[in-house]
């Protein structure tokens, strides 16, 4: 096994702090009962709140308690398992136990980071926007507070974690939270999963379903995946339809069709493996998908062309339309790689777009930084969930494909998922794990800083 001297030194590096965390003095010296006090109002709380009777899992509530208990934890478990219910959890009884509170919220990307402000209640940024850094390469500024909890954690590269660590104050509480079995970084490393078999950091695994009922094929079929067996289920809400590269396109295109008048353009999405490559790429999908819901050459004062160059040098025209759903490509003030938003206006001077939290206006010369978002690549979808989700999986895409990618995929679908497959491919993808073609030390590493220090 190889590596750059680089990572390897970075990897040192993370093992140490993240142990010199561990065993930072935890402030929070209060009695169990307290804890269970807090915890018990969270609950009547959220009773309150969902008009039912909410109670936390034996589990959930001692992730809460470890998160008092500890500088630093980890949360894992899959889709519906509960995650976002334990966070906050943790939230609420540790924002009641430091006397003036501050506390982080992050997560990798900007998607992410929405979904996280709107599911915990509380307004997250970034991780790299967290410690300052923009995309002039501003350097990291230190982080105070109480405690951060940072969201997708299986997204995080070796050299974003080197970066955060070394700006937390020593004595602030760290919580990561993530899904071991999604797709790993896109950069070096495997974060999560090191810091997981290490077997050295404290860790909560949720495993009871909570989203989904235990009973759905969908989350059967999930489990299914996770364990990288290839025996799927039809039902009410999983679908699986042969296809071939040629046929596979169409069939996506008719599913959208199918089920957006059900679930709505914002619910309602087709994850293929490719962006650009390839028959049943993103790009293509989403040109036939223009074409047949909303096409620009019946609203010419609502539409404008527009080209792109790839970093390859590979020229691309499609149109903008008012009411498409667009994706924004890279990092601006107002909005990050990743974001979704509506095309709400369209003019010589420019496309105004909608996001969740913010309106856009993009120039000519700035339409570049926009693709169309019926259909976006598995990598990009991380961090989202839609009511019904599509998914290609074909012959052309065999090379790319791992059972990490299909999970992600499936795990997008809160309502209904549609597999597209040629049974072979999802076959051999089901056997490759993409983290276990990642080799790496940092797990060794962590526990020989543990040895050390204890």
């Amino acid at each position: 096994m190889y590596t750059t001297h680089a990572i390897d030194e970075m990897e040192s590096e993370v093992a140490e702090l993240l142990i010199k965390r561990m065993f930072t003095k935890n402030h929070l010296n209060v009695p169990i009962e307290t804890v269970n006090k807090l915890i018990r109002r969270y609950e009547l709380s959220e009773s309150k709140r969902l008009n039912c009777n909410f109670r936390l899992a034996e589990y959930q509530a001692e992730a809460i308690r470890l998160a008092v208990s500890s500088q630093l934890m980890v949360l894992t478990g899959g889709p519906g398992t509960g995650k976002t219910c334990v966070i906050k959890g943790i939230v609420y009884v540790l924002r009641r136990l430091f006397k003036r509170p501050l506390m982080k919220l992050a997560a990798p990307t900007g998607k992410a980071a929405r979904r996280m402000t709107e599911s915990v209640g509380f307004p997250a940024s970034t991780v790299q926007r967290l410690m300052g850094l923009t995309e002039t390469g501003s350097y990291a500024k230190p982080i105070y507070g109480d405690f951060i909890i940072v969201d997708e954690v299986s997204m995080l590269d070796i050299l974003t974690l080197d970066n955060l660590l070394r700006t937390l104050q020593d004595d602030i509480k760290l919580i990561f939270v993530g899904d071991i079995d999604q797709l790993p970084s896109v950069g070096s490393g495997a974060i999560l999963r090191d810091m997981i078999e290490s077997f050295v950091i404290p860790c909560v695994m949720l495993d009871a379903p909570h989203r989904q009922k235990a009973d759905s094929l969908l989350y059967s079929n999930i489990c299914t995946v996770r364990k990288g067996h290839d025996f799927l289920t039809e039902g009410d809400d999983f679908r699986i339809i042969d296809a071939d590269d040629t046929t596979g396109i169409e069939e996506a295109v008719d599913q959208y069709l199918h089920y957006v008048p059900i679930y709505g353009i914002d619910q309602t999405v087709i994850l293929t493996p490719c962006r650009k490559s390839g028959q049943v790429c993103a790009n293509k999908i989403n040109d036939l998908i223009q074409k047949r819901i909303n096409p620009y050459h019946e609203k010419p004062k609502d539409s404008i062309r527009t080209t792109v160059t790839d970093k390859e040098g590979n020229k691309r025209s499609f149109w903008l339309v008012k009411g498409d759903p667009v994706m924004q490509l890279i990092n601006r003030e107002e909005c990050s790689n990743g974001d979704v938003g509506k095309v709400i206006n369209v003019n010589k001077t420019g496309v105004l777009v909608r996001f969740s939290d913010s309106m856009v206006f993009y120039k000519p010369n700035e339409l570049n930084q926009l693709t169309l978002a019926y259909s976006m690549s598995i990598h990009k979808s991380q961090g989202s969930e839609y009511q019904c989700v599509i998914t290609p999986i074909l012959k052309e895409h065999e090379t790319v494909v791992t059972r990490n990618l299909i999970y992600t995929a499936l795990t997008r679908a809160k309502k209904i998922c549609v597999l597209i497959q040629d049974k072979d491919t999802v076959k051999k993808g089901l056997k490759k794990e993409a983290a276990s073609l990642r080799y790496t030390m940092l797990s060794e590493k962590i526990e020989t800083a543990y040895r050390v220090r204890r």
